[in-house]
């Protein structure tokens, strides 16, 4: 039986003349260099060499990202959710009054509402020769826009309506002057001498509305 031989390693002088011919004769030259591992460090990296398509996606987790190191702005919106809300600040120091505003716009007069009538009629009879004044009012909330009277229901003729006006008010009886309001009406009536002397009842009215 033959017994083969192992074949001797070339020696480091012999690969050197291989590589140093094929220099010679192609011109070119391609090194196959086997990088151990983790001998590549920050300071073999050019400054900005690696782009984002160089990283795997999913290769960079949590614990290769720094505490405190990523703003707000980094992350899509909609990712980060609102804290919960805080105390509440203590009230701040009154400010200063605004400016007076311009008056506005004077609005359109309303409509009148229904007018209805308030009637007083004399409790007691008007003596033969006298004269009395007789005023009514309107309800609180009201104001008058005009008004009447009579001397009597039936013997009206037989009295004199001397005075039929407006009255300003409950407390004051005075006719209102120019352009003033009023809530009353009044009049003066004299049972005419030697008329009839028993039955005489003097009636008044005042038309009113609401107030605007």
């Amino acid at each position: 039986m033959t017994r083969i031989r192992p074949s001797r390693r070339p020696s480091p002088s012999l690969v050197i003349s291989c590589i140093a011919l094929s220099v010679a004769l192609g011109g070119t030259s391609y090194a196959a260099v086997s990088i151990p591992r983790n001998s590549v460090g920050s300071a073999q990296l050019k400054k900005n060499a690696v782009a984002t398509s160089d990283v795997r996606d999913g290769a960079i987790t949590t614990t290769k990202v720094k505490n405190g190191s990523l703003l707000a702005a980094d992350f899509k919106s909609g990712q980060l959710k609102p804290g919960p809300a805080g105390p509440s600040g203590s009230a701040g120091a009154k400010g200063d009054p605004g400016a007076k505003g311009d008056p506005g716009a004077k609005g359109d007069t309303g409509a009148t509402g229904p007018a209805t009538v308030q009637q007083l009629d004399a409790d007691a009879d008007l003596a033969d020769g006298a004269k009395g004044s007789y005023t009514v009012f309107c309800p609180a909330g009201q104001q008058a826009i005009g008004g009447g009277g009579r001397g009597d229901d039936t013997s009206s003729e037989a009295t004199s309506v001397t005075a039929s006006r407006p009255s300003i008010s409950a407390t004051n009886t005075e006719p209102p002057a120019s352009g003033q309001g009023f809530t009353g009406w009044r009049i003066t009536v004299t049972n005419t001498v030697g008329g009839i002397t028993t039955g005489i009842r003097p009636s008044v009215w005042v038309v009113c509305v609401a107030a605007p």
